[in-house]
């Protein structure tokens, strides 16, 4: 079984990026997310929201989709897992968004080390329910971020690399627009992910891929 947790950096939302930007990087996020589901019938996805205001927040887990959207209905020629899915995090990102007034004004980052423990808290949740022991779980933690390193997230940052080597999960880390973050780059290398920085959005879905 493939499970794998994307951590969103959504701090810059808050922080003036434009509408149309966000807009492109959620259409290929989800081609992501809905590609992975294609691909793997037994996969798991989990989205995690990583904010200044609330920390980190679960905003979709597809083994759970179907209870959280309440309209079902396809759209035509899209399967229904995919408009579930689409709904969810669409639905989830207006509420987000929708908070941004309550950021605090002299906050400087997100809080990607808070959405990285519930990332792992979730792929712990899902190995110790699986009852085969006949089925692997192989694990990745996806983080697609923004904002720039902050000193007080280091060593939470750390602690979260020593779990996830504990519990062998992988953290692959994509730079969007801004400059390179040591924390993250670390936290792939310690963990045998991928560090990559993608300066044109157009270009995202195929890195993901």
């Amino acid at each position: 079984m493939d499970v794998l947790v994307l951590v969103l950096d959504l701090f810059p939302l808050t922080n003036g990026l434009s509408k149309e930007t966000l807009a492109r990087a959620v259409h290929h996020i989800l081609v992501f997310v809905n590609a992975h589901l294609a691909l793997r019938f037994d996969g798991r996805v989990a989205v995690v929201a990583a904010t200044a205001s609330k920390g980190g927040q679960l905003i979709l887990a597809s083994d759970a989709v179907a209870d959280s959207v309440s309209d079902g209905r396809n759209s035509i020629g899209m399967y229904k897992q995919f408009k579930q899915t689409d709904d969810v995090i669409a639905h989830k990102l207006v509420q987000l968004l929708s908070d941004s007034k309550s950021v605090p004004a002299d906050a400087s980052s997100s809080c990607v080390a808070s959405a990285l423990s519930i990332a792992l808290s979730y792929i712990n949740r899902i190995k110790k329910t699986n009852t085969d022991s006949t089925i692997p779980i192989q694990a990745r933690i996806l983080v697609i971020s923004v904002s720039p390193d902050s000193p007080h997230e280091y060593i939470p940052i750390m602690n979260t690399i020593f779990a996830a080597k504990k519990d062998d999960v992988i953290i692959d880390v994509c730079r969007l627009l801004g400059s390179t973050s040591l924390f993250l780059s670390q936290t792939a290398a310690s963990t045998g992910g991928v560090f990559v920085q993608v300066s044109d959005l157009d270009n995202l879905v195929t890195v993901l891929l």
